[in-house]
């Protein structure tokens, strides 16, 4: 490869590469103008390479064969360790993808035993409340049994006006313990009803976080996918980099 002032040819083997001239036209043809670019753009390696001669003056001394010889060694053992630190990050990087996803899958594993957590307490609270019902249901048709009973006693054993009078006092006592007993069963129920609301909330915002946790699992996973391949680029270009050099 040549610049515009050497007017040569290609000798034997060697075939030589030289921007087009512009003479006698207006302007370069399209493909003169595509070699022109891909010399442009090689032709910086090598005003590079020439600078760094001119600098390290390595051409105003004999150069032995010692020198050449190590030269290529160091060469080869940069690119072997070039290599080699590629190969590590690859492997961290994908060992760090590893360890993600086996924390995803730990993080949805928890999820789904709290899910089965609260679901369980949802269904404790419903058999607390039907339990509760019940036992209304119960009480009441007690009081309203007893209720008959004494009633029918009563209306059958009235004799004396003291009887009469114990009686209408055990009735109003048993009438208040009925009451009581009903209002404490009631609150059971409504204590059943809201362990089962906060029981749902918690199955939902559980779903959510279960949900997010997927999400970012997957987004990480895609991640650490385009690390691994931003590397093994990286590695590639350090391999063509050393075999130019």
């Amino acid at each position: 490869m040549v610049d515009k002032g050497f007017r040569i040819d290609n000798r034997g083997h060697c075939e030589v590469y030289r921007p087009p001239f512009l003479t006698q036209k207006a302007q370069l043809s399209h493909d003169e103008v595509l070699v022109t670019q891909d010399i442009a753009r090689l032709r910086i390696h090598v005003e590079r390479i020439n600078r760094r001669i001119k600098e390290n003056k390595l051409f105003d001394t004999i150069i032995p064969l010692t020198v050449a010889v190590v030269g290529v060694v160091v060469v080869v053992v940069v690119g072997v360790v070039e290599v080699v630190v590629g190969v590590v990050v690859v492997v961290v990087v994908v060992g760090v993808g590893v360890g993600v996803v086996e924390v995803g899958v730990v993080v949805v594993g928890v999820g789904v035993v709290v899910v089965v957590v609260v679901g369980v307490v949802v269904v404790v609270g419903v058999v607390e409340v039907v339990v509760g019902v019940v036992v209304v249901v119960g009480v009441v048709v007690g009081v309203v049994v007893v209720v008959g009973v004494v009633e029918v006693v009563v209306g059958v054993g009235v004799v004396v006006v003291v009887v009469w009078g114990v009686v209408v006092v055990v009735g109003v006592v048993e009438v208040v313990v009925g009451v009581v007993v009903v209002v404490v069963v009631g609150v059971v129920v409504v204590v059943g009803v809201v362990e089962v609301v906060v029981g749902v909330v918690v199955v939902v915002v559980v779903g959510v976080v279960v949900g997010v946790v997927v999400v970012v699992g997957v987004v990480v996973g895609v991640v650490v996918v385009v690390g691994v391949v931003e590397v093994v680029v990286g590695v590639g270009v350090v391999v063509v980099v050393g075999v130019v050099l």
